[in-house]
This record gives structure tokens, sequence and C-alpha cells, in this order.
């Protein structure tokens, strides 16, 4: 549904998603493909912390082997990229926890919010 693309609901969504197994939900790639598209279409209005939430969500997915949409984690570190001096030092942690293992890989914009964040 369209409705719950606000960009605290799928902050959340991936959030819940992206929590350990046996503390998490199991992901659906459908669900994942879904939520991963909403967090393209409201990244521009997402909080700090929605920002960092689903940068933390998209690193333990990665982890887990689930197929993370690059897109959606370029947009969202664009994101970061965009709120950073709006950022908590919790929200800073947690987005470098999501980040480090894409940062690895040397992607343009998760380079840059790599950078902008330390």
């Amino acid at each position: 549904r369209a409705g719950w693309l606000i960009p605290q609901a799928v902050a959340n969504s991936l959030w819940a998603f992206g929590r350990p197994a046996g503390g998490g939900v199991d992901v659906d790639a459908g669900a994942g493909r879904a939520v991963s598209g909403g967090a393209v279409r409201v990244v521009g209005d997402m909080a700090p912390q929605s920002v960092a939430n689903s940068l933390w969500a998209f690193g333990k997915l990665a982890e887990r082997g689930v197929d993370v949409d690059a897109g959606a984690v370029r947009a969202v570190s664009g994101g970061a990229v965009r709120v950073v001096g709006d950022m908590s030092s919790l929200a800073l942690s947690t987005t470098l926890m999501g980040l480090g293992e894409r940062a690895r890989s040397g992607e343009g914009e998760v380079a840059r919010a790599v950078g902008a964040v330390s």
C-alpha cells in the first residue's frame, strides 16, 4: 500500500528485517524489494536516525546474505551525506556500522557517506 510509505515506517521495516535471526523476521524477496524501493522514494524526507537505521539494516541484511538493492543503498547513503550535520553520536555510529562492509567495496555514494560521517 502506498500509504505506508512514510520515512519512519520504511526505516522501521528495514530495521525489523535487519534484526538477527530469532529476533528479526524472515525477509521475503518481494517484501525486501518493496521496502528498499520505498527507501529510495522517501529518503529525502528521512530524519537522521531513520537514515542511520536504514543503513544499519542494509548492512545487517547483507551480512545475512540477503540481496540488498544497491540503488537503495546508494540513495540512502546520499541521504546520510545530506543529514550528517544533524546526526547524533548514536546515529553516526549506527551509520558507520551499516556502511562498514559496503565501504570496502568503494561504491561512490557509500564512500562519500563514510567520508562525511567519519
